[in-house]
């Protein structure tokens, strides 16, 4: 657990110059599907490493299609739940702003 907890830091700590102040608290939005476990633990577990370092995250639920849209868009800061190269792969590449911060874990297997 601590490794995934170091890991998950280093990724989103690159991604977090881009999100905006509001007085001593910094929002994050953050895409999440109910009903993917892994997507939901991963976006939980960040939300409780971030905000111990004053991030407030703001989780909107919502269909993968509808989130990389909003992300696109600038509107969602982060999505944690992209199985690439094959599972999101032809959605991805719909989206031309959507940026790659980093991989949690690269051996998955769909069964």
């Amino acid at each position: 657990m601590k490794n995934i907890k170091i890991a998950l830091i280093c990724c989103v700590i690159v991604f977090l110059s881009a999100c905006q102040p509001d007085g001593n608290k910094k929002y994050i939005n953050v895409g999440m599907v109910d009903g993917w476990a892994e997507g939901v633990a991963m976006t939980y577990v960040a939300k409780a490493v971030l905000e111990e370092m004053d991030y407030h995250l703001v989780i909107q639920r919502a269909t993968p299609d509808m989130i990389l849209a909003s992300m696109n868009n600038g509107d969602t800061d982060l999505y944690m739940d992209v199985w690439l190269p094959l599972t999101h792969g032809s959605k991805i590449a719909k989206f031309p702003n959507l940026v790659d911060i980093g991989t949690s874990y690269a051996h998955a297997k769909m069964v």
